[in-house]
């Protein structure tokens, strides 16, 4: 009698394991489900088109599956080619959009080539753009869920489509310096105030060699930048005479000016993250 009941402990153990077994099996085959593609909306000649981003074709970057935007527009605008169109804007899901920020204004309307360098990640809507064209992370919107789109209007610069360009001064266009990427080690050092510094005309010559160049403006990592104080914003572009005077401390990538400038304080930009510069084509 001992022996029957022990029996059956021992098969009602087994039977115990056996079912923990098949529910770990099942949530792990859940959990690689792939994700449905996400949608988005396209606006275009006020109409609202839907874009299952799910059934387009994707490019892998990074591992990573994403949708270049020429191929949201196809979908979106039958009947237009890619080239008759332009992106005007991005909304995200809580409501950003790049042209919110003077730095990405001046990138838009994506027009061109520069359609086929930008993606949008199909199951989150987040987008990316080629490292080539050095946008800044105002134009690496999260979660978009609309796309503005009309008709090409402007030509733009024709031998770099989609970089933005000095309406007033045609033969510049806008380039951004990441400062956090730089190589400290390829700049001479000279000690300013005490303490070793790299000269800010250093930098640019070194990124625009040979090329005539003014900046429009600093972005440090917390976004704050010199165009946001009227003081401040009267003394922008810097032109390569004032640059030559500015400074970068490479421990802490703090800009400072000599003081012969006379610069307030909102010139002096803690944690530089950005450098726009308007550099001559």
């Amino acid at each position: 009698m001992k022996q029957r009941v022990f029996m059956l402990i021992l098969w009602s153990v087994f039977l115990g394991i056996s079912a923990c077994g098949e529910d770990q099996t099942a949530n792990i085959s859940t959990n690689v489900l792939p994700d449905a593609g996400k949608s988005i909306q396209v606006i275009y000649g006020g109409n609202s088109n839907t874009v299952d981003l799910g059934k387009l074709p994707t490019t892998d970057i990074d591992g990573v599956p994403y949708v270049r935007l020429s191929e949201v527009l196809v979908a979106a605008v039958p009947g237009k080619t890619v080239e008759e169109l332009q992106i005007i804007d991005f909304v995200a899901a809580d409501g950003f959009t790049p042209s919110s920020r003077d730095h990405c204004l001046a990138l838009l309307p994506v027009f061109g080539p520069t359609l086929a360098q930008g993606y949008i990640e199909p199951t989150r809507g987040n987008l990316r753009w080629d490292s080539s064209l050095q946008y800044p992370g105002c134009m690496s919107v999260k979660s978009v869920e609309e796309i503005l789109v009309e008709d090409k209007k402007q030509p733009g610069n024709e031998e770099n489509p989609g970089t933005p360009i000095n309406e007033e001064n045609p033969g510049t266009s806008i380039k951004t310096i990441y400062v956090n990427t730089l190589s400290w080690n390829a700049f001479d050092t000279e000690l300013f105030n005490g303490v070793e510094h790299i000269k800010l005309s250093d930098v640019l010559k070194a990124a625009f060699p040979g090329k005539q160049f003014q900046v429009v403006d600093f972005v440090a990592d917390d976004g704050f930048s010199p165009t946001s104080r009227e003081s401040c914003n009267s003394l922008l572009p810097v032109d390569e005479a004032a640059l030559e005077q500015g400074y970068i401390n490479p421990l802490n990538r703090n800009l400072s000016w000599d003081a012969s400038l006379g610069y307030p304080g909102c010139m002096r930009v803690s944690n530089i993250a950005e450098i726009w510069v308007e550099v001559e084509n």
